[in-house]
């Protein structure tokens, strides 16, 4: 889609390259889908472990700020 609608984009080039990108991970999903699932557990949990520190971090200054 992103590919088809790249002429309607301001900048073509980066549309693009996103649409060939995504079939990319698309096929490479497809072809490995045991180590695709393993990576998107490993990605999603640092990603969680990331939001809760930043989450801490936010509610430590919050407190600083009310006191």
């Amino acid at each position: 889609m992103s590919i088809l609608e790249s002429e309607l984009s301001s900048n073509r080039a980066l549309a693009i390259l996103s649409g060939a990108l995504s079939i990319i991970a698309g096929m490479f999903v497809f072809i490995y889908p045991l180590w695709s699932a393993k990576m998107l557990v490993i990605f999603s949990g640092a990603a969680l472990l990331v939001f809760g520190v930043t989450l801490i971090v936010r509610a430590i200054q919050f407190g600083k700020l009310v006191h």
